[in-house]
């Protein structure tokens, strides 16, 4: 008999409840063998924020204030003698196609049947129709596993999605000031500076 641990739990539940991260999790599951909680919450992260970065209902990114880091020098241009580039690699896209009456062509590739869903999951619910965009979902159903008090659920919340949320210099930091009143807290506690 296998237990699920929460934080096991908590991959699979958001990944039934918001399904842009299926493609995600799967290929961490593909990559990484098994469900690593943590490290699957990077992605999450990033999901996240690159979806409240292009929802248009999202607010604008408040002005920066105090110093900002330097932009970088450009590289130098290199000197002596170069290498001659490369010639490009030729497309991936199977054989050049075959002139010729259409008798003599050969059929074109079939595509590869998707194979069933991974098993490890239920099956994914369909998108909330309507302006809840994967950002708002996705912080909505961790402000209600966050009210939960389960303490393999709350170290990854905190750990691996408030702490690496965009800090204050970083395009999306405003998604901070989207976060409940449970995770604000927490992020308040972890991050007092933003």
């Amino acid at each position: 008999m296998t237990t699920t641990t929460p934080s096991v739990q908590l991959v699979s539940d958001l990944v039934a409840r918001i399904p842009e991260f299926r493609d995600a999790f799967e290929s961490h599951v593909f990559s990484q063998g098994v469900v690593l909680p943590h490290v699957f919450f990077w992605d999450v992260v990033q999901g996240t924020v690159q979806s409240y970065l292009g929802d248009a209902s999202a607010a604008p990114e408040p002005p920066s204030i105090g110093p900002q880091p330097a932009p970088e020098p450009p590289e130098p241009p290199a000197i002596g003698p170069q290498p001659a580039p490369e010639p490009p690699a030729p497309p991936l896209s199977g054989p050049p196609p075959l002139s010729g009456p259409p008798s003599l062509r050969l059929p074109s590739p079939t595509p590869p049947v998707p194979g069933p869903p991974s098993p490890r999951l239920p099956s994914p619910t369909p998108p909330v129709p309507g302006p809840s965009a994967p950002w708002r979902r996705t912080l909505d159903f961790l402000e209600e596993q966050s009210c939960r008090g389960v303490l393999g659920i709350d170290e990854v919340i905190v750990t691996s999605f408030l702490n690496d949320l965009p800090y204050p210099h970083e395009p999306g930091h405003a998604i901070v000031r989207e976060l409940g009143p449970v995770m604000a807290a927490r992020f308040r506690r972890i991050r007092p500076g933003g």
